[in-house]
């Protein structure tokens, strides 16, 4: 009976204390859609993309890099955006594959407008411009990492307005 509750016990500790597939030092890839809503006008809702690499440290901590691109197109002009920025990632695991996530990121962004021709510019049409400024991003989700190292993620981001993305990608 002793030596029964002994093996289960020795089970059920090493279940428990099973690595996780997400490990220290993992390298992952994620690409994805996003649609970012604006906050002053539903005229100004951009969709984009995003492409990020990310390096985690523990299973707590990971640092992202990526670039993301936004567009939007009104009967009067047409407003790109791109940006390239850098992410500390906060990490929760909630088990083996899935994790909650929060993310500060900061970085460069560059606009342009470009107007259609025969608008001009003024109180409601933003002029032919081009610019560079550094953003603050704020963004949280959960993230779902399969035995074989795919991932799926979920997120949503507050920069100058609110995102949601879907991401795929694949942890080395």
């Amino acid at each position: 009976m002793k030596k029964t509750i002994l093996a289960l016990t020795l089970i059920a500790t090493s279940a428990i204390a099973a690595p996780s597939p997400v490990r220290a030092g993992d390298i992952y890839v994620m690409g994805g859609g996003m649609i970012e809503l604006s906050t002053s006008s539903p005229e100004l809702d951009s969709v984009g993309t995003d492409v990020f690499m990310g390096y985690r440290f523990n299973p707590y901590f990971a640092l992202e890099v990526g670039y993301k691109k936004l567009k939007t197109e009104t009967w009067a002009f047409k407003y790109e955006q791109s940006h390239t920025y850098i992410a500390p990632t906060g990490m929760f695991p909630l088990n083996k594959q899935w994790d909650l996530f929060g993310r500060v990121g900061i970085g460069s962004k560059k606009d342009s407008v470009t107007l259609f021709d025969g608008y001009t510019c003024g109180w409601l049409i933003p002029c032919n411009s081009e610019g560079t400024s550094s953003q603050l991003s704020l963004g949280t989700g959960i993230q779902y990492t399969s035995s074989f190292g795919l991932t799926a993620r979920f997120s949503t981001e507050i920069a100058e307005g609110v995102g949601f993305a879907a991401y795929l990608g694949y942890t080395f």
